[in-house]
C-alpha cells in the first residue's frame, strides 16, 4: 500500500489546525475582532511562534507570519461604508463621515456591501467583520 495513510492524513490536519487556529486568534485579536482572554493573548501567542512546539508542527518562520499579520490587521479600517437611498429599498457607498453617494455604487444591499469591501481593500469576511467590530450598520439616508 504506497501513499500516506490515514493516520498521518489525520495528524498533518491537527498539526495545520493547531497552527491555523493560532494564526487566526493573533490576527483576531491585533484586529480588534476578540479580547484578550486569559489563555489567548498577543504575548503567549508571539511565544507559541517562536516555540520549539510551532517548529514541530510547521517549518514557517515566525517572524514572516507575525509581520504580516501585523500589516493585515493595519489595514482594518472603515473607510467607506453602506447607506439605504431615502425612499428606496436600494442600497450605496460613501465614505465614512459623508453621506454623498459615490457615483455607480447603487444596488441592492449585497452588492453595496460588496462594493464597499473591495473600496476598502478587503475581502467581504474581513469587511463584515470590521464593520461589526465598529457597531457600523446600513443607515438610512
Amino acid at each position: 500500500m504506497g501513499g500516506r495513510n490515514l493516520h498521518d492524513i489525520g495528524l498533518e490536519n491537527l498539526r495545520f489546525g493547531i497552527v491555523e487556529q493560532a494564526v487566526d486568534d493573533y490576527f483576531s485579536l491585533l484586529a480588534g475582532f476578540i479580547t484578550p482572554a486569559t489563555n489567548c493573548n498577543i504575548t503567549e501567542l508571539e511565544r507559541f511562534f517562536y516555540s520549539d512546539w510551532f517548529n514541530v508542527l510547521c517549518k514557517l518562520e515566525p517572524d514572516y507570519i507575525i509581520e504580516n499579520l501585523k500589516r493585515k490587521a493595519k489595514k482594518m479600517i472603515l473607510k467607506y461604508t453602506v447607506s439605504k437611498q431615502k425612499g428606496s429599498s436600494r442600497y450605496y457607498v460613501h465614505e465614512v463621515g459623508s453621506k454623498e453617494p459615490i457615483p455607480g455604487t447603487l444596488g441592492t444591499k449585497k452588492q453595496a456591501l460588496h462594493r464597499a469591501a473591495k473600496m476598502n481593500d478587503l475581502d467581504y469576511k474581513d469587511y463584515m467583520r470590521v464593520r461589526r467590530r465598529d457597531g457600523v450598520s446600513c443607515d438610512k439616508d
